[in-house]
């Protein structure tokens, strides 16, 4: 009776970890992201802003494999403009999406940075590198 209590506890035990492993399994996963915004001067165009913009992510991807220089969205009438699918939760790598409206005095920027896993690749960080080198392009 003592080994077949303590099979039956061990049945209970495995299956309460696998069901709880299946429930785990079904939660939305996010890509790690930050938001901050720079400015722009006066009278600068949604289209310099945008290949401002272009031109960083490109020099970032060409140091750095982890950024990706494709612009997926590039709408000048709405001021948008995103690299790598960026609306899309389960992409690796460096992504981007830029609003900017022409007459704004600052431009806001989204940054997601995910790796295998959803892991963070350091977005903080990429965001500081990306806003120092867009504000270079546009200010220059």
């Amino acid at each position: 009776m003592h080994k077949r209590c303590a099979a039956r506890v061990a049945l209970y035990f495995i299956l309460s970890f696998s069901m709880a492993g299946c429930a785990m399994s079904d939660l939305p996963m996010k890509a790690p992201k930050t938001s901050d915004s720079i400015e722009i001067p006066a009278g600068t165009s949604v289209e310099s802003v945008f290949a401002c913009a272009e031109t960083t992510v490109r020099d970032l991807a060409a140091a750095d494999d982890r950024w990706d220089a494709r612009v997926t969205r590039r709408d000048v009438a709405t001021g948008i403009l995103e690299t790598s699918n960026y609306p899309e939760e389960n992409e690796s790598g460096f992504r981007i999406r830029l609003d900017f409206a022409q007459g704004d005095d600052r431009a806001q920027l989204q940054l997601k940075g995910a790796g295998a896993y959803f892991v963070d690749m350091g977005v903080e960080d990429a965001m500081r590198t990306l806003k120092a080198k867009l504000s270079t392009c546009i200010s220059g």
